[in-house]
């Protein structure tokens, strides 16, 4: 009985190590796979698994007459044109002066400036938004839309969209179609989508992926009694990927053909635009709405003569003058003058005079 006992003992102690040898082994293997399976989503998303959006950007095609997210109803601040886009080889950066860069029609514009001033004053939370966006506060907005241009984009051109979704601005990489109808400020920046009122800044680039490294050699130059060196130090540059491009796309799309338009570097007094359906040009002065059009070959007007005001100050003591003396007629009477003279006789003796 003993024995029977001891026997079955040690069956049921056998038992119980056998098994929780088997949990230990059930537990190490789950760790195992757990573990395991979270490097490799690591490494995947380490080294960018999906292949196709790694560091790349989302950019959005932006057809004329479209609007996403819109700051005001489509239509109620401009309208759009159709064109036939200017297309280049490859990806263009233009300064915002350059004539023939904006289109448009003379004595005409595709964007009522009135309208978007009168749209964010009555609608405060998007004025707020669209004036941080351009850098300005809500008080700003009218002198400030006052002083911008409206033109018309002739070339599908890349920009920082901004709609406006859940009472804030969001920005979206875009590209605009040619056509669009933008306004421009000073330095000939899109600051405005007309169409749908959505304020513009310019795009984020993403040139192609690779990285570039300068290095600059030490250097040792000396001036008597100075000695300045220059190490050296090392810069290096890296590159995204190509942005992807979604939404609907124009029959004359090419991801080739792009504008990306930068401040011109002086404030530019007269936009020189062409009609895109004739391709003449015309000049239209900064902050006009077509109402001051004139075409670039008219002759230039001749300032009015300025009308010397009773106010003006006297030239100082050190200004050089000119006075000019009118020519005179001085006339004498004519007169006698008697010299007197002594008496001499024949021998030219001084005599008494008789």
């Amino acid at each position: 009985m003993a024995q029977s006992s001891a026997v079955t003992g040690g069956t049921e102690s056998s038992g119980t190590g056998s098994s929780d040898k088997t949990r230990k082994l059930l537990i190490i293997l789950i760790i195992v796979i757990v573990v395991g399976g979270g490097i490799v989503v690591a490494l995947f998303v380490f080294l960018g698994g999906d292949g196709d959006s790694a560091g790349a950007a989302e950019v959005r095609l932006e057809p004329i007459s479209s609007a996403t997210d819109p700051f005001a109803p489509p239509g109620q601040v401009g309208q759009d044109l159709s064109v036939t886009p200017v297309q280049t080889s490859a990806p263009t950066t233009v300064e915002g002066g350059k004539v023939g860069l904006y289109g448009g029609t003379m004595n005409s514009s595709q964007c009522d400036k009135n309208q978007l001033v009168t749209f964010l004053q009555q609608n405060p939370t998007q004025g707020a938004e669209w004036a941080k966006v351009l850098g300005r506060t809500a008080a700003e907005i009218p002198s400030y839309v006052e002083g911008l241009t409206p033109t018309v984009l002739r070339s599908d051109t890349a920009v920082t969209n901004h709609g406006f979704k859940n009472g804030q601005a969001t920005p979206i990489q875009s590209v605009l179609q040619a056509g669009t109808a933008v306004l421009v400020d000073d330095k000939g920046v899109p600051v405005t989508k007309c169409y749908c009122g959505n304020p513009l800044q310019p795009p984020v680039y993403y040139p192609p992926t690779g990285a570039t490294t300068t290095t600059y050699n030490p250097t040792t130059t000396t001036y008597n009694p100075t000695t300045t060196t220059y190490y050296n130090p090392t810069t290096t540059t890296y590159y995204y990927e190509p942005p992807t491009y979604y939404g609907p796309k124009w029959p004359e799309w090419k991801d080739t053909s792009i504008t990306i338009i930068q401040i011109n570097i002086t404030v530019i007094n007269v936009f020189v635009l062409t009609d895109p359906m004739t391709g003449q040009t015309f000049n239209r002065p900064r902050g006009t709405d077509g109402t001051f059009d004139t075409p670039t070959d008219a002759p230039p007007e001749t300032p009015p003569t300025p009308t010397p005001s009773s106010n003006t100050p006297r030239p100082s003591s050190n200004t050089p003058t000119t006075t000019t003396f009118s020519p005179t007629t001085t006339t004498f009477s004519p007169t006698t003058t008697t010299f007197f003279e002594p008496c001499v006789d024949e021998n030219n003796n001084i005599v008494p005079c008789p």
